[in-house]
Formats: structure tokens, sequence, C-alpha cells
């Protein structure tokens, strides 16, 4: 019978597979450039929505909560619907995280939506689900 790696493993399989995803990335993008032209490496450049967002997961990891939202905010703004999700739902929870304040409720609605507009299920369900909150809470709407 296989056993399943320690705990104290995991972090290092994490990391190892970060790694081989950024030579992989890089490797991509090295052939993108040279086949495709500019416009396909900008696709997948270190600053494209989906790079942010694995930035963030990985800062996540971290406990780097402060770049966590910098990175997810960022791919947020460039259309990541996984990104988008993940800031409502870290938006959600408030001032239960450091750095986050009462106020960020508006953020997460405004990103939920912008999720459930994407056709995100999740997205739609934080969505509602804020909208209740607001409302039970007798709090006003969300500009």
């Amino acid at each position: 019978m296989r056993k399943t790696p320690g705990p104290a493993l995991f972090p290092r399989l994490r990391r190892a597979r970060a790694l081989h995803r950024a030579a992989a990335g890089a490797a991509l993008l090295g052939a993108m450039t040279a086949g495709l032209g500019q416009a396909a490496a900008l696709a997948c450049a270190p600053g494209s929505p989906a790079q942010q967002y694995q930035l963030g997961v990985e800062a996540q990891s971290a406990a780097d909560h402060a770049a966590v939202l910098a990175h997810w905010r960022a791919a947020a703004q460039g259309g990541d619907v996984r990104a988008q999700e993940s800031l409502g739902l870290v938006l959600m929870a408030g001032p239960a995280l450091p750095g986050l304040s009462p106020d960020d409720r508006c953020e997460a609605w405004r990103w939920s939506r912008a999720a459930a507009d994407q056709g995100s299920a999740v997205g739609r369900h934080q969505w509602e689900l804020l909208g209740r909150l607001q409302r039970s809470a007798g709090l006003p709407p969300c500009p």
C-alpha cells in the first residue's frame, strides 16, 4: 500500500510544482514569442490575470495577506473569474482577516457580481448571499 506524504512535505511539493509551472510558463512564453509574435506572448506575460491569480494563491500559502489582495485585485480587474470569486469570498469574511475593514463587504459584493456576470455559479451564490445578509442586517446598499 502506498503511503501519502506527511504534512511537512506538502509545502515542499507545492513549491516544486510552482517552480515547475514557472519554468514551463517561461518556456511557453519563449516559444510563443518566437513563433506567434508579441500579442500572443503578452497573453501569458507575468502580469497577465492568470499569472496574477496564481501569484495570489502562492502568497496565500505563505500567509502574505496584503500580497494576496494585491495580486487577486489585479487579476480580477483583468477579468479573471477565479480571482473575482476568491476576492468575493475573502472580502466577505471582512475583519476576520488581517488588514481588512468592515467596508470591504461592498468590494466583496462588486467582485462577486462581476464573477456572476461572467456566468460563475460561485459568484452568483456569493452575490445573492451578500445581498441577503445586507438586507437582513439593515445595511445600506452598496453602490
